[in-house]
């Protein structure tokens, strides 16, 4: 028990220097940040959406937390043969609905809202 209770505190507190990378999903303690790095790419799912906006390292444990995370904060298709495909999502409503438009065909709206003011010349 001893032991036990001395492995856990190395792990959580290392050699006084750094500590080992806890893979919060699992529970599983890794030696450095590069092997936890490599588990995540493994084993979780991390949002390249997030990536590509500047937000990195965003990781989900499963594909179900990732496609909440997609209908949330990015735009997921939800058709059936996307959905189907799985990670067919998109980071600008734009990016969304040109797909719409050319994988499944949808026509929708064909405007975008920009409002501008002009001032009268002169002024």
């Amino acid at each position: 028990e001893n032991q036990d209770s001395e492995l856990k505190a190395h792990l959580s507190e290392g050699d006084g220097v750094t500590s080992h990378a806890l893979c919060e999903f699992c529970g599983v303690h890794f030696y450095d940040l590069e092997a936890l790095h490599k588990h995540l790419n493994k084993k979780h799912y991390r949002c390249h959406l997030c990536d590509a906006q500047g937000k990195e390292n965003q990781y989900f444990r499963d594909y179900r937390r990732i496609e909440r995370h997609f209908e949330r904060s990015h735009y997921l298709c939800r058709h059936r043969s996307c959905r189907e495909a799985r990670f067919v999502a998109f980071g600008s409503e734009l990016d969304y609905k040109a797909h719409l438009k050319t994988v499944h065909m949808e026509i929708g709206e064909a405007r975008i809202d920009v409002q501008f003011r002009v001032r009268p010349a002169g002024r």
